[in-house]
């Protein structure tokens, strides 16, 4: 479609994730490191979304995953750490969700899964008062927000694993008093608060 990165190095295309009529991916151009593009199946319409790292190191984006019309991924800007980003395709559409884990230190981590699941973007992330939690987004700054803490205070419930959707429930392992468990979201449940019931499902209510 393009030569992104000209030459024979190649730009190594990779997180493939659709928006609309376009495709988003991770590329090198050589000059930006790996950042985010887009394109419509034409070398004109193949374009660098934003340079969210700026300079040559890029910003090592990961886990890009469609929900509704957005793409969320995990990028580290250079100042404030791997946090959770999302992207519309445009430049404007494309900005860090919430600075979790405050100053440049990371709330996620290059491996961490994001997950679809009622129209909203599920991942774990790491706050200085909570750890490494459950958090959810619509795409908003608002409205990304922690689900539960599972593990009380700051310890950490360890949801480094993946977060599956099956037979419309969302599943993952975390970790309580009781812990390492598997643990479970809800559908029939509007997605607001969550309680938590025998300590083996976090019910979204």
């Amino acid at each position: 479609i393009s030569d992104v990165q000209p030459g024979p190095e190649g730009s190594h295309p990779s997180l493939l994730a659709g928006v609309g009529a376009d495709l988003l991916f991770a590329a090198n151009d050589g000059s930006h490191g790996f950042e985010l593009w887009r394109t419509d199946g034409t070398p004109s319409g193949t374009t660098m979304v934003k340079d969210i790292a700026p300079g040559p190191a890029g910003s090592a984006l990961a886990s890009l995953t469609a929900v509704d019309n957005l793409v969320f991924f995990s990028a580290d800007d250079g100042v404030s750490g791997r946090e959770p980003w999302r992207s519309d395709g445009t430049p404007a559409g494309t900005f860090r969700l919430l600075d979790v884990q405050p100053g440049p230190e990371s709330s996620m981590t290059q491996t961490q899964v994001i997950a679809d699941w009622g129209g909203f973007a599920f991942f774990g992330a790491a706050a200085p008062a909570t750890g490494h939690e459950l958090w959810r987004s619509d795409g908003t700054p608002g409205d990304t927000r922690l689900v539960q803490d599972i593990g009380p205070g700051i310890v950490s419930a360890g949801l480094g694993g993946p977060l599956l959707s099956a037979g419309g429930r969302l599943f993952f392992t975390a970790a309580d008093e009781a812990g390492t468990e598997l643990w479970t979201l809800l559908p029939e449940l509007s997605v607001s608060d969550v309680t938590a019931d025998e300590g083996t499902h976090a019910l979204v209510t």
